[in-house]
């Protein structure tokens, strides 16, 4: 993850959909592009999987985290995501006084 700046959204899902990729792809884009998103994904089935990687991972600012073995790694997964968003409060915080170089220590301590 390297945009300090981007609203950050967390979806929780199973990979099923009823968009077909176009739709999908339309929907990630435009006003939407600079947006942050992290899947956390539950017994997704690996064409969902891949479907998710293709379409919806559009940059190294998009998170894909598999909570498929329960409770205990579902639990863990929303951790990551107290992490990852702990750091961006933190960035944010920082304001425009932090440089790239700050920026990215803190992403990636």
């Amino acid at each position: 993850v390297t945009d300090c700046t981007a609203p950050i959204i967390v979806a929780l899902t199973d990979g099923a959909s009823q968009d077909d990729d176009t739709t999908v792809r339309w929907m990630l884009r435009g006003t939407h592009a600079h947006v942050r998103i992290i899947f956390i994904t539950i017994g997704l089935h690996p064409t969902h999987e891949n479907k998710i990687k293709s379409v919806c991972i559009r940059s190294e600012n998009d998170v894909l985290i598999s909570a498929d073995g329960g409770v205990a790694d579902l639990e863990e997964a929303w951790g990551q995501v107290g992490e990852l968003l702990t750091v961006s409060e933190q960035i944010e915080e920082a304001g425009e006084g932090l440089s790239d170089d700050e920026c990215r220590t803190l992403l990636f301590q």
